[in-house]
């Protein structure tokens, strides 16, 4: 898998919610940036997840969790987008899982270590 997708899809899905900060437009500047916070909260475990994927799996998998549980305490659709939030877990956790795989396949195949110098 191309290590782009789980970025690019991140990306998109930031960008997607980022619009629904336009009906706040003619309330004023701070109501803007309310519906914002979300959107930073998602592009800051994007960022996390693109350094350090195992913690972008734990983050995103936790705010997916906490998604369908408010949903469910709320009673409202926000579970809609846990759906893409369980999907970065799966993409980030691949991507993981075949740096995992790709770099313990490179220590068993007998190849030497470099000596330091």
């Amino acid at each position: 898998m191309n290590k782009w997708i789980p970025k690019i899809l991140a990306g998109m899905f930031v960008l997607f919610l980022s619009l629904f900060a336009a009906d706040a437009i003619g309330e004023g500047g701070l109501a803007v940036l309310i519906h914002l916070i979300p959107v930073g909260i998602i592009a800051g475990l994007m960022i996390l997840g693109w350094y350090r994927p195992r913690a972008g799996v734990i983050a995103f998998a936790g705010l997916g969790a906490a998604l369908i549980i408010n949903s469910i305490v709320g009673h409202h659709a926000g579970w809609i987008l846990a759906i893409p939030c369980f999907g970065f877990t799966g993409f980030f956790g691949f991507k993981n899982h075949k740096l995992k795989s790709a770099s313990a396949a490179g220590a068993t195949a007998g190849t030497p270590k470099p000596a330091p110098h």
